[in-house]
């Protein structure tokens, strides 16, 4: 699992409003705001499109960000448990993935734990790794689906 919409690197700052104003290009006109809605109602739909293709690409093979890295010995050996009656697969090494995935104290509930890249007990943890976007295949973009979640976007400034 990587983290597009969470860059790292020397370029950090640079990357995160690349980022934020890439998906604010796509957004439908009568979802943008402020200079943006501008540049969505003067450039057209196809280019805009284009031009987030051609950006993205970029980001793409130049950025950083945190990977979620588990080793497959995790998922070479399953077993089954069953939770509200549906039967789910999980490593049949528990134990190990778990301490491997949250930490050594993953059994003692944490109410300081939180996910947020910045937090130093998550920076801990073996499964993150900070890699090159470009570890794994780029994802193809789909602006249809982009256009529905953007709904629910709060970063619409």
């Amino acid at each position: 699992m990587r983290w597009f919409n969470s860059p790292k690197g020397a370029f950090i700052s640079i990357f995160k409003k690349y980022y934020i104003l890439m998906k604010r290009m796509v957004l439908p006109v009568e979802q943008s705001s402020g200079k943006m809605r501008y540049i969505n109602i003067l450039i057209p739909k196809q280019i805009r499109h284009l031009i987030f293709k051609v950006l993205f690409h970029f980001y793409y093979l130049f950025g950083r960000c945190i990977y979620h890295v588990i080793p497959v010995e995790y998922f070479n050996k399953l077993k089954s448990i069953e939770l509200y009656n549906i039967s789910f697969k999980i490593s049949k090494d528990t134990e190990n993935y778990l301490k491997y995935r949250y930490g050594k104290n993953w059994r003692k509930p944490d109410s300081d734990f939180n996910t947020d890249f910045y937090v130093d007990k998550w920076k801990k943890i073996s499964a993150r790794k900070d890699l090159k976007f470009s570890e794994l295949k780029k994802p193809e973009i789909d602006f249809d689906l982009q256009n529905y979640y953007s709904k629910f976007s709060t970063d619409k400034k």
